[in-house]
């Protein structure tokens, strides 16, 4: 359905006339229904979500070296660390099941700067994406683990570094096409960067 969608609006958008203002009408109509509209270029986004887990590598860090105490747990702290170090999927279960079943409602519950586990585990750059998808599905099904607006950022990033080569072939055909059409640029440009949130969306996810 998702797919259908995304080829009726790319061809609207390329093929007819429509204003920009129809343009953008469009564009929140599908974007209401799914992620934020596109209210700043995606690689400012990207830079910010960069940012924001280096912050957070830092406090892992510091957790561990136990330099700073900020009301922490320690296990829950050892939890996310070893997340975030993890080789495979197997210490993604092993860094769970640690300490029992005890205290997976407390590493439910930790956050660090509004970042829960599932954020955690999206910004391990050593596991496939396909385990990570696969660990973050299984805590959230069977220990009702729940993503924050934080953990989504960090989890669409990681499908971005994944998928990004495959579609960014696709965008640059789609933006060299049909150039005698008369669209203004601005308009061109929300509307590779909106389809790229909508065939990224069509690709598998971690959630």
């Amino acid at each position: 359905m998702t797919h259908k969608k995304t080829n009726f609006l790319v061809l609207c958008l390329f093929f007819l006339s429509f204003t920009a203002t129809g343009c953008m009408k469009m564009i929140t109509l599908k974007k209401e229904s799914s992620v934020q509209l596109l209210s700043e270029p995606l690689y400012v986004k990207k830079l910010r979500c960069e940012n924001d887990a280096l912050t957070i590598k830092n406090e892992l860090l510091e957790r561990r070296n136990g330099s700073v105490v900020r009301g922490w747990g320690p296990a829950a702290s050892a939890f996310f660390y070893a997340l975030y170090t993890a080789k495979n999927k197997v210490d993604f279960d092993n860094a769970l099941m640690a300490k029992g079943e005890y205290f997976i409602p407390l590493y439910r519950e930790e956050q660090i700067n509004t970042c829960s586990a599932l954020g955690i585990i999206a910004m391990n750059d050593h596991v496939l994406f396909t385990e990570k998808k696969e660990f973050t599905q299984k805590i959230i099904e069977k220990y009702q683990f729940k993503p924050t607006v934080a953990d989504k950022e960090f989890i669409f990033f990681a499908k971005f570094k994944q998928l990004a080569p495959s579609i960014i072939q696709e965008i640059y055909h789609i933006r060299d096409i049909n150039t005698e059409l008369q669209i203004p640029q601005d308009i061109k440009d929300y509307i590779v960067e909106l389809l790229f949130w909508l065939k990224c969306e069509e690709k598998e996810s971690l959630l």
